[in-house]
């Protein structure tokens, strides 16, 4: 019977236990392993030759893409980026301009109101119409004149006539 008690008290491996055996005492000596490892001048040469080597693919990538987009007929972001520049520069160019037009205007609306508003201005469209109709009687007393001087002229030039002895002949 003692045969049948042990055999009945085989006990069974628990695979969670051993694992969590295994792996705490891996994590304690790859966590030593790595400590010492990224102390060492052999760690940062190789960081630094793996950050160089990604650097250099970038370029080439970058070198590439330039290469590839310059002979497409399609535009690149550079392309799109610098037209977009433009746009913003011409945008910016013509808002000062209609700032500027804007401004100039207003200075010419002020300047022509107060010449407008001037008593100056009034006084010699005053001047100007006495000159206009002191003009008018002086082409109708012009014009009367050069009506009385002809009336006398013709009796004068008939009568001139009339006085004039004809020729005569002396042979």
């Amino acid at each position: 019977m003692d045969n049948k008690a042990e055999q009945s008290q085989v006990t069974m491996i628990d695979p969670y236990k051993l694992w969590k055996k295994i792996y705490f005492s891996n994590e304690k000596v790859w966590t030593s392993a790595l400590q010492d490892y990224i102390k060492t001048d052999v760690f940062a040469n190789s960081i630094d030759l793996i950050l160089n080597t990604y650097l250099q693919y970038l370029r080439f990538h970058k070198d590439l893409i330039d290469r590839i987009t310059e002979e497409s007929p399609l535009a690149s972001k550079r392309d799109v980026a610098r037209v977009a520049e433009l746009v913003v520069s011409l945008e910016t160019k013509v808002d000062n301009m209609e700032l500027d037009v804007e401004d100039r205007l207003d200075s010419l609306d002020a300047n022509v109101c107060s010449v407008k508003e001037t008593p100056s201005q009034d006084d010699l469209i005053g001047r100007i119409t006495q000159l206009e109709a002191l003009m008018k009687d002086m082409n109708a007393n012009l014009t009367a004149l050069n009506k009385q001087l002809q009336t006398l002229a013709k009796p004068s030039r008939a009568a001139a006539k009339k006085e004039t002895p004809p020729k005569s002949e002396s042979k």
